[in-house]
């Protein structure tokens, strides 16, 4: 993987879980799906609110995450569920040309 999409795909799982744990009054899980096109990455949690994004603004502490996530993915998905809810994130995996691999040794 990519180093720049491997970078994307840290933050938003470190959002999406930090959400959830700081938000959701219960338990929480998340799943990663890999394909050739795409990595999905979908937490759950208890939470019985949808996500908020707030808009960018740099004198205010925290509320970012979310907007970081909408930054780094192509398509957010969020779902109800009986017990809360579900954010899917979808990063598109980039074609990497012969320029962005490691040097051979």
């Amino acid at each position: 993987m990519p180093g720049p999409l491997a970078l994307d795909a840290e933050l938003a799982v470190s959002e999406l879980v930090t959400n959830a744990i700081r938000h959701a009054p219960g338990p929480c899980g998340m799943t990663l799906q890999l394909s050739r096109e795409e990595l999905t990455i979908t937490v759950w949690d208890t939470s019985p609110q949808k996500p908020t994004v707030h808009e960018s603004n740099r004198h205010r502490l925290g509320g970012h995450g979310l907007h970081l996530v909408h930054k780094v993915s192509h398509r957010i998905v969020v779902a109800s569920q009986a017990a809360g809810e579900q954010i899917t994130a979808h990063l598109h995996l980039r074609v990497c040309s012969r320029a962005c691999l490691p040097a051979s040794p």
